[in-house]
C-alpha cells in the first residue's frame, strides 16, 4: 500500500486506499452512512412516505404518485419487506445513479478548503433529496444520469439516455418538468447554437437572443407554477421566502462575477449557470410584483432543485478556479436553506 507523508494526510484526509475521493462522491458515501446509522424518523416527510407505503390496493394505484414509483413501492410491498428498507433501496438506488458521473469529476489538490465547503454542502443537499423528498431524488438521480449518458456522442448512448430520461416523468413529473426547463431546454439551445455555426459558416446566435428566449421560458415556468401550485393542496399557499430570493440572488451575483473576469468566454455547458441567473431575476420580479403571494412554497421547490443541477454543472464541465470557488459558495448558500427545512426551523 502507497504510504502518505504526515503533511499529506493532514492536507487531503479524503483518501481511500491509493486512490483519492472526490468530494461529491465522499458526500453520497457519508448520506448512505447516515441512512444506515441513523434513524430516520426524525426527518420530515417520514411519516407522509410511510403513509404512502402502507396504502394498497386502488388507493396506491388512484393517487397522485408517479407510476413507477408506485411500481417501485408494490414489488418492495410485495416481497414484504418493511418500510425502513423500501427507504434504504431509494437511497441506495439514487446515490449510485449519481456516482456516475460524480465518480469521473477530478478533486481539487489545490482548493482544499472549498473541497471542504463542497463536502459539507453536497451532503447537506444529498440529505434533502435522497432521504426527505424522496421522489424528487429518485427522479433527479435518474434525470442527471440520463442527460450526462445523452452527452455522449454515439447513437447508442443517446437510446439508453432516452429509455432512462422518458420514465423519470412517471416517477416525479413535477420535478421531471423542472429539470426540462432548467436543463434540456438550455442544453438544447447550446446544440442549436452549434448546428447554426456549422451551417452559417461559423457565425453564431447571439447570447443575448438567447437569454432572451431563456428568459421567457423561465418566466412561463413561472406562470405555470402560479397557475398549478393550488392544485398540490393547501400546504403549499405561502409566501415566497425571502432567504430564498437572497439566496438565489446573491449565488447569482457571484456566479457573474466569475463571467466578468473570463475575457474569453465562450459558450459551453455555462449555459445552465446563465439560466441560473435568469431565473433568479425572474423569481426576484415575481416577488417583487407580487405574484408569489401564495405559490412561494411550490417556487421554493422548483427552485431548491437547482443546486443538483450546479452539482452536475460540477460534475461534466471544466473549471478554472475562480468559478470552482463561486459555484461552491452558491452551493453554500443553497444548503443553508436546505439545512433550514431539514431542521424544521
Amino acid at each position: 500500500m502507497e504510504e502518505y507523508s504526515q503533511e499529506s494526510l493532514a492536507k487531503y484526509p479524503m483518501l481511500i486506499l491509493k486512490k483519492e475521493i472526490n468530494a461529491l462522491s465522499l458526500s453520497l458515501l457519508f448520506v448512505l452512512l447516515i441512512n444506515f446509522i441513523y434513524s430516520s424518523d426524525y426527518l420530515p416527510d417520514y411519516e407522509a412516505y410511510m403513509n404512502i407505503y402502507n396504502q394498497t390496493g386502488e388507493m396506491l394505484t388512484n393517487s397522485n404518485i408517479g407510476p413507477i414509483f408506485v411500481l417501485f413501492i408494490k414489488t418492495v410491498s410485495y416481497l414484504e419487506l418493511p418500510y425502513s428498507v423500501f427507504r434504504s433501496l431509494i437511497i441506495i438506488i439514487s446515490t449510485c445513479m449519481m456516482m456516475v458521473f460524480i465518480g469521473k469529476w477530478k478533486y481539487h489538490n489545490d482548493l482544499v478548503v472549498f473541497d471542504y465547503v463542497l463536502f459539507i454542502s453536497a451532503s447537506i443537499i444529498f440529505i434533502e433529496f435522497f432521504m426527505v423528498r424522496l421522489r424528487a431524488g429518485f427522479c433527479i438521480a435518474f434525470f442527471l444520469v440520463a442527460i450526462y449518458i445523452f452527452l455522449k456522442k454515439s447513437l447508442s448512448a443517446k437510446l439508453i439516455a432516452l429509455s432512462i430520461l422518458i420514465p423519470c416523468f412517471f416517477i416525479h413529473k413535477e420535478t421531471a418538468i423542472s429539470l426540462t426547463f432548467f436543463l434540456i431546454i438550455p442544453l438544447c439551445l447550446l446544440w442549436i447554437n452549434k448546428r447554426f455555426s456549422i451551417y452559417y459558416e461559423n457565425k453564431k446566435i447571439n447570447l443575448e437572443f438567447i437569454i432572451i428566449i431563456l428568459f421567457m421560458i423561465i418566466i412561463i415556468l413561472n406562470y405555470a407554477v402560479y397557475n398549478y401550485y393550488s392544485i398540490r393542496g393547501a400546504h403549499l399557499y405561502s409566501n415566497l421566502n425571502p432567504l430564498r430570493i437572497l439566496a438565489i440572488n446573491v449565488g447569482c451575483i457571484l456566479l457573474i462575477t466569475s463571467y466578468i473576469f473570463n475575457k474569453k468566454f465562450q459558450l459551453n455547458y455555462n449555459i445552465l449557470i446563465i439560466n441560473y441567473c435568469i431565473m433568479s431575476a425572474v423569481v426576484l420580479m415575481v416577488s417583487i410584483l407580487g405574484y408569489a403571494a401564495s405559490s412561494g412554497e411550490a417556487i421554493s421547490r422548483i427552485l431548491g432543485v437547482y443546486p443538483m443541477i450546479l452539482i452536475f454543472y460540477i460534475s461534466v464541465q471544466n473549471l478554472n478556479k475562480l468559478e470552482f470557488r463561486l459555484i461552491v459558495l452558491s452551493l453554500f448558500i443553497n444548503s443553508i436553506l436546505s439545512l433550514k427545512s431539514l431542521i424544521g426551523a
